[in-house]
């Protein structure tokens, strides 16, 4: 089968499009590692993705999107940058 680039480009955007539907359907978070460290007053966790909580959108611009979102294993309120 042979596509011209703009069949191509169509293709991506609806794969594109759909990865979206998925992060938004499932609060996915788009960059973060799957586990990283925090320091919250001189103690260190281990956080997981699925231990994030999505709050709200606290901003849109030019570098991303960040997100007011809870840890659940310390009830602390953050803002984590998810594109």
């Amino acid at each position: 089968m042979q596509c011209n680039e703009q069949q191509v480009v169509q293709a991506f955007k609806m794969i594109d499009c759909t990865l979206e539907k998925l992060f938004d359907t499932y609060r996915i978070p788009r960059n973060l590692d799957k586990t990283t460290t925090i320091t919250i007053q001189d103690q260190t966790f281990e956080v997981r993705a699925d231990d994030l909580e999505v709050i709200s959108e606290l901003g849109r611009g030019a570098y991303g999107v960040v997100e007011k979102r809870r840890h659940r294993p310390t009830d602390t309120i953050m803002a984590v940058k998810v594109s």
